[in-house]
């Protein structure tokens, strides 16, 4: 049973399902139509293990991704004071995330909670998240940056700037 593919597994699982079914294109519908018919694919276990071809868990599960998706793009507003050496007071308005999933707990269920910037361990989820999120757009998007003649060195030096410092993972 295979538990993950690689990217070389997956792209060649698309290029048969493209070829052997006549598309010139991949077409996400088209290609669980053409999976249900053809169980001796790799994939079709990877979409049963889902319980893609069992309807009323399939919905469950879609429910779930929607109820997920319902927290996507809530937001809390924060400000940051800052006093000058002249003694002016300057405030810089700030946006994260309303409601968090930790990483640490998704493997046991996950959920959601609250995030308040004064917490310093929701300011360590999210950053540590923005790193991923951050990591994850370089991965896909770097050659697209070097096609247009820039680099994502910037980009970087913020996932470094992020992610969890050593002394914070061990605590």
């Amino acid at each position: 049973m295979m538990a993950r593919f690689t990217r070389a597994q997956r792209e060649q699982i698309i290029k048969d399902y493209v070829r052997e079914s006549g598309a010139n294109r991949y077409d996400p519908d088209g290609f669980i139509e053409w999976l249900k018919d053809h169980p001796e694919n790799p994939a079709y276990e990877w979409f049963d293990r889902r319980h893609a071809w069992d309807t009323e868990r399939a919905a469950h599960e879609h429910r779930l991704l929607l109820a997920r998706q319902f927290t996507h793009g809530l937001k809390v507003d924060f400000h940051v004071e800052t006093i000058g050496r002249n003694g002016a007071v300057s405030v810089k308005s700030y946006t994260i995330p309303a409601m968090i999933s930790p990483i640490s707990g998704r493997r046991d269920g996950g959920g959601y909670t609250f995030s308040s910037a004064d917490e310093p361990e929701d300011m360590d989820e999210i950053c540590r998240q923005g790193a991923r999120a951050l990591e994850s757009w370089c991965d896909k998007y770097e050659g697209a940056v070097a096609h247009r003649g820039g680099n994502i060195n910037a980009a970087r030096k913020l996932i470094a700037l992020l992610a969890p410092k050593e002394q914070d993972e061990a605590a």
